[in-house]
Parts: C-alpha cells; structure tokens; sequence
C-alpha cells in the first residue's frame, strides 16, 4: 500500500508541482496530519467521536482546514513519504467519515482529487459496512457522498488491497461516478 501512494505522490510531483497534498490518516478517529511538516506547531488535526457519524460536520471539518498552509508537492513530498511510511496499521477502519473529511478539504479548490487508500472494510461511522444492517445504509451514504463529490467537481479515485474486504464493489461504484480511478 505505501509505496503504491509513494509512487503517486512521485507522479504527482512530476506532472504537478505546484499541487498540493493533504495526508490524511484513519483507524479509530481520523487523523489530517497534513503536509507532514505539522499543522503551525501541532502534530495533526484529529476528528473523534460522535463527529463520525455526522455527515455536515464532517464536511464542514473538511471545509474549515486551511490548504493555504500547506507546501506544494514538489516541497513536501519527502516529508510526506517519511510520514507514509511511519503509518502502522491499528484498530478499526473509519474509512468513511475520513473520506467524507477529504471531500470537503478536496471541495474549497477546482478540479481537485481524493486518493483513497484502504487494506480494510469500514466498520466506524459514517459508511461502515460491518454488518448486514450497516451495509444496506453504507451503499446510500457512498452515493450520496459521490453525488456530493461531483456536484463540487471532486474526483475520488481508489487503491486497494487485492484480496482485503474493503466494499471494493461500493467503493469502486463511488469512485466511477465521480470520475475517479
């Protein structure tokens, strides 16, 4: 998984400079942690909680996060690998509302992008597929978060892990009406 976002981030640099990259981590919480030179001092932004479940302030979160503080690519795409390959995989996946986060950061500039990266099926918040019940409402949420997306011209594109239960059929269907990969 690190090194296909490795191999993004060097795509990206390349074609796109100038291109700014928000990293953005999840297990129990969700984690901006940014550029992955520290958000004006402090390690990252986390969301916890009730907030997970709550689509509005989710995106809101998104939306208040500052990108002007963040490094163009071609700057920080050494620091942001270094972070990458810090990430050890722990606890639960809170896949959605961290996507949700994305979309909304993804939402304040045009024709932007969220790269997904997941080796897990959500089970935390929003979109969490765990179960029969959660499933049935997770294909509703994923739509409605793709219809969010491309109603702000944000493009959601996917990497996962072949063989891992991630909802890649869900996932895949979000990421194709968006425009995405």
């Amino acid at each position: 998984m690190q090194a296909s976002i490795q191999i993004q981030l060097e795509e990206i640099k390349n074609a796109h400079p100038k291109q700014r990259v928000v990293l953005i981590t999840f297990n129990n919480d969700v984690n901006i942690i940014g550029d992955g030179f520290g958000l004006d001092g402090n390690q990252m932004v986390v969301i916890t909680g009730e907030k997970l479940n709550e689509f509005d302030k989710l995106i809101q979160c998104g939306k208040d996060f500052d990108v002007k503080r963040i490094r163009p690519v071609k700057d920080s795409k050494e620091k942001l690998t270094e972070q990458l390959f810090e990430l050890r995989e722990t606890g639960a996946t809170a896949l959605g509302p961290s996507l949700t986060v994305a979309v909304g950061i993804a939402s304040n500039a045009s024709r932007s992008k969220v790269i997904l990266c997941t080796d897990g099926l959500p089970n935390i918040g929003l979109g969490a597929m765990d179960t029969p019940l959660s499933e049935k409402h997770s294909k509703s949420f994923y739509t409605n978060l793709a219809d969010f997306a491309k109603s702000k011209n944000v493009k959601i594109s996917l990497i996962a892990i072949e063989g891992e239960d991630c909802g890649i059929t869900v996932l895949g269907d979000m990421a194709h009406h968006t425009g995405g990969e």
